[in-house]
């Protein structure tokens, strides 16, 4: 109706979106199922997240264990520590603002994902699946060969295929 008022526009500039269209066109090469050819779309909601929400390592495991099963890891392949970034000095950026710390980290080792997870995550569902999922991304991406870690892109490659498996 508003058509005439409010054309609609992409978000992203033209080089932003060449990559984005480059790279989902690679990962749908890679996998052979996709959030944009009829694989399911995870929402943060009851259906695909029904444990009560707990700030403790049993719903964390729990949570862990559900997204690799909707990302297609081997949970089993899969263990987590929590580490604690509280002590650290927050680094900031030209204008002062806080950068914030990190809240993942990812290690292949001897064919086992090692997922470590900054335990203030733990008050924060939304951002705890959101920090799973791109380390599981990882796991497939970087764990499976399918990336080399030294290219350019693999932080936003990973994040795009979080997007890809229907997390994003």
């Amino acid at each position: 109706m508003f058509d005439w008022l409010f054309k609609p526009s992409c978000p992203c500039d033209p080089l932003a979106k060449a990559w984005v269209e480059e790279r989902l066109a690679w990962l749908d090469a890679e996998f052979n199922d996709s959030a944009f050819t009829g694989r399911r779309i995870v929402l943060p909601n009851a259906q695909w997240f029904p444990e009560r929400y707990e700030p403790n390592e049993g719903w964390l495991k729990t949570t862990l264990d559900r997204v690799c099963d909707y990302m297609d890891v081997d949970a089993e392949l899969v263990e987590y520590e929590l580490f604690d970034e509280s002590g650290k000095p927050q680094m900031v950026n030209s204008m002062g603002q806080s950068m914030g710390g990190t809240a993942g980290t990812f290690q292949f080792i001897n064919g086992r994902f090692l997922i470590r997870v900054e335990q203030q995550q733990l008050g924060d569902p939304m951002s705890l699946v959101g920090t799973l999922a791109h380390e599981i991304a990882l796991a497939k991406l970087l764990g499976d060969g399918i990336i080399d870690p030294e290219v350019y892109d693999h932080e936003l490659v990973t994040d795009l295929t979080v997007v890809h498996m229907g997390l994003g």
